[in-house]
């Protein structure tokens, strides 16, 4: 048992991080080109944008993945039972995902202009490009799409997603370049690359649930869902708590470097999460792939075997982002100046400062994902808006301190709070269930 489930994780990580290779891959390439095309300063304004979007999106839109998986993972497809349960599951999410989204939308078209001129200096057409960017936020219903194919165990095609999305962008900033394209060229591409995303997304999981029976299946009411599954609504808005937490505290970092260094700081710094970015893109099909098996392994009671797969998964990712530290530390800056330009080069440091930190997050990647699947979401949360707290009281003062190297301290002092706090209570908990406490 446990090596057939310690098989499909590798079988179902195996696939998404393939195709993460290749999506971050091109993805590189295409911020490399456009950091080279606008310079610092205007790349600056494209990056202070997209966080723009993504903080309303975390903010809104629930992501209704982690309750639907946590719920239908004890579901039999190959039982009209099953697939109906599983049918009404995902239209719950849905329901939850659009009418989040919406409100995100409506929001971020009303606060652009206030927020914009207000802490960020924006001028008319970049407000303007600031409302377009909420097209994005309206059309966000990846939620319940990921959700299906998590269930549905098509990890393989949770990987084309991503490929999609990063082709478009690296093919849009090529015709960009091309033809000479200035700020406003670049934002279109970001846009049009994330809805071929969402689209892809959206596709694939309808085909896959008409296909084995899910699509059709007969669907009860939201109310009698939420009644068989009492905890969540709960569940629901205790992660989507969790989610708007964690995106704030990975993006709302940007616009106070960019408050406080100005649009080329913004730029700068968004090289350096984007160069150290790499780990947790790479744990990131490892923490997909994780989060059903220990559900499934806990909802089955199988305590022993939901701790060893933590374990085990843990030093894997530990010592794989040990050796990517040192080859960064050694090698670093020439490959950021050859890639980029030698001006993004002098952030070198503030890379590898925040790559400490986001070694700590590849090390611990199994750890929200253990809370879910044990029912504690809101130690989690907990935890998380405790460490968060502690970071932007860091922010500031380190900011002003180090400039983007003390920007990039307080992500690790983040970490080295949240891993320590979150496994003391993992660790409450598993002994608890298995009488070793």
């Amino acid at each position: 048992m446990a090596d057939a489930t310690w098989r499909r994780l590798l079988r179902n990580a195996g696939y998404l991080l393939g195709g993460r290779v290749a999506r971050d891959g091109m993805g590189l390439v295409a911020l490399a080109l456009a950091a080279r095309q606008l310079g610092p300063a205007v790349l600056g304004q494209l990056v202070l944008l997209q966080s723009y979007a993504l903080i309303l999106n975390g903010l809104f839109n629930f992501q209704s993945w982690q309750a639907v998986v946590r719920h239908g993972a004890a579901h039999d497809l190959d039982t009209d039972q099953g697939r109906a349960a599983t049918a009404g599951l995902l239209r719950f999410g849905l329901v939850f995902d659009t009418s989040t989204a919406c409100a995100g939308a409506v929001v971020g078209l009303v606060a652009a202009g206030p927020v914009g001129v207000a802490l960020l200096g924006w001028d008319a057409q970049t407000v303007y490009l600031a409302r377009l960017y909420c097209v994005v936020i309206l059309l966000d219903l990846t939620g319940t799409w990921t959700a299906a194919l998590r269930l549905f165990d098509r990890f393989d095609l949770l990987a084309i997603q991503g490929l999609v999305a990063a082709a478009v962008k690296l093919g849009g900033v090529l015709w960009a370049i091309g033809h000479g394209w200035e700020l406003e060229g670049f934002v279109g591409v970001w846009i049009a690359a994330d809805l071929a995303g969402m689209l892809t997304s959206a596709l694939l999981a309808l085909t896959v649930a008409a296909r084995i029976g899910v699509l059709g299946a007969p669907k009860a009411p939201l109310r009698q869902v939420a009644a068989r599954y009492p905890g969540i609504v709960s569940f629901l808005f205790t992660t989507n708590w969790h989610a708007t937490v964690r995106m704030v505290s990975k993006e709302a970092d940007v616009l106070v470097v960019g408050g406080l260094l100005g649009p080329a700081g913004a730029g700068l710094f968004k090289i350096v999460k984007q160069v150290a970015s790499l780990l947790t893109r790479a744990t990131d099909p490892l923490y997909q792939a994780i989060y059903p098996e220990l559900a499934r392994l806990w909802s089955a009671g199988e305590h022993v075997q939901f701790r060893r797969l933590l374990n085990r998964s843990t030093v894997l990712a530990a010592l794989v982002a040990s050796g990517a530290l040192v080859i960064f530390a050694l090698w670093g800056k020439s490959a950021m100046a050859l890639v980029l330009q030698p001006e993004y080069a002098e952030a070198h440091r503030a890379a590898l400062i925040y790559l400490a930190a986001s070694g700590l997050a590849m090390g611990s990647f199994a750890f929200h994902p253990a809370a879910l699947a044990m029912d504690r979401p809101a130690e989690s949360f907990a935890v998380l808006l405790t460490c968060t707290v502690l970071h932007f009281s860091a922010l500031l003062p380190l900011i002003r301190l180090w400039g983007l190297e003390g920007a990039s301290a307080a992500y690790v002092l983040f970490y080295l709070a949240w891993v320590g706090a979150l496994r003391w209570r993992l660790a409450i908990h598993m002994n608890e269930a298995t009488g070793e406490g």
